[in-house]
């Protein structure tokens, strides 16, 4: 993990998106004006780039995991046209996730649509609710980057070209920082993806 910071949340965005090219996950922890400066400074730049998709999470008033996790499925759907698994060659279509919670399903879509994206280099999620989850439902949250995880490697580490990079950036207080600097966290463990910790102030 990279910590960058304090920085003007413009000169940090600007930061975050070239460390981007190197990380998956950047977790973003500080106060709610600077995280939500922070995200429209990005999503600002986004909008420059060419084959690239930002997505935008808009925070949920539910604050229910059911509720959040729906929202974030919700969004990625509205990005793709699938009515299938993908499937690679040589890819059981039966292929499961351990992962063994009640969320599964939703857990299931979030992962089909993460793999069905085929229209853009370079796909950007901004995730507001993803502190509230790490705080209140952490073994929820691990499970939300497992999957993420699993569909980046599926995607950036085969031959299809060119695979579509999945970004994924966190927004949440210190109890997000808290959660991906935990040696268990889903930023530590040993087959994770690279990530990036942003500290604003």
């Amino acid at each position: 993990m990279i910590r960058l910071g304090p920085a003007h949340a413009d000169s940090l965005a600007d930061a975050a998106l070239d460390h981007l090219a190197h990380a998956h996950l950047a977790v973003v922890a500080g106060s709610a004006k600077a995280r939500t400066q922070f995200g429209s400074a990005v999503l600002r730049r986004l909008d420059g780039f060419e084959s690239c998709r930002s997505i935008r999470v808009a925070p949920t008033r539910d604050h229910r995991p059911q509720a959040i996790l729906m929202r974030l499925q919700h969004c990625l759907s509205l990005q793709t046209q699938t009515d299938v698994i993908p499937k690679a060659k040589g890819e059981s279509t039966t292929e499961r996730l351990p992962l063994g919670s009640e969320y599964n399903t939703i857990l299931q879509s979030i992962h089909q649509h993460l793999r069905a994206v085929d229209d853009c280099r370079w796909q950007v999620v901004l995730w507001p609710d993803a502190g509230l989850m790490a705080e209140r439902w952490p073994d929820i949250f691990d499970q939300v980057i497992e999957v993420v995880q699993h569909a980046v490697r599926l995607r950036e580490f085969r031959d299809e070209e060119p695979p579509t990079l999945h970004r994924w950036i966190l927004l949440g207080s210190a109890a997000l920082e808290d959660r991906v600097e935990n040696p268990l966290g889903p930023l530590r463990r040993g087959d994770g993806l690279p990530g990036l910790l942003l500290k604003l102030t």
